[in-house]
């Protein structure tokens, strides 16, 4: 697979090999993972609807957010890829012209490697003012650097430890 959308539910607790491929999720659906996400591969998360990582995830390719809804519920402590929010929309170029959020729930466990980004908006003056938001409730472990741009908001209701280079864009 490289690309999937629904309109409906699609719900698995299967295992899910992105291998070295990238998987796009789209549409106006919700995509409910609550088995295992492994592989090298990349995820991007377009259309209205929602994204809910519930497993525990080995994944280590990044994760784009370009529109919709991301919940993390599950163990992502070995999902050490970057989270880009940049709300590019479905088949934009231009960051933050459609919001997004992304949610590490209470339970879980995120972990970022060293060499990846946490980053929230950006800092050009392209594109829109919709903003790209973070809410991380869980433990969040970034051996990365966190960017936090323009349109970028990151709210820390658990616990969130930065080893890696912070900057804020304003």
């Amino acid at each position: 697979w490289t690309n999937l959308s629904t309109t409906g539910v699609l719900t698995t607790s299967n295992n899910l090999s992105l291998n070295t491929y990238g998987l796009t999720l789209a549409g106006s659906g919700s995509f409910k993972f609550d088995g295992p996400v492994t592989g090298t591969g990349t995820l991007r998360k377009m259309g209205t609807g929602s994204l809910d990582l519930n497993g525990t995830d080995t994944f280590t390719g990044d994760k784009t957010v370009d529109r919709g809804t991301v919940f993390i519920g599950g163990n992502q402590s070995a999902a050490t890829g970057g989270w880009l929010l940049r709300g590019y929309g479905d088949s934009g170029s231009a960051f933050n012209t459609v919001a997004t959020t992304t949610t590490f729930e209470g339970t879980s466990t995120v972990s970022i490697a060293s060499g990846k980004t946490v980053q929230l908006g950006n800092n050009s003056a392209n594109g829109g003012f919709q903003f790209q938001t973070l809410h991380a409730n869980g433990s969040v472990t970034n051996a990365g650097s966190l960017f936090i741009g323009r349109a970028g908001t990151l709210n820390v209701g658990g616990t969130w430890t930065q080893s890696g280079i912070a900057t804020v864009f304003t």
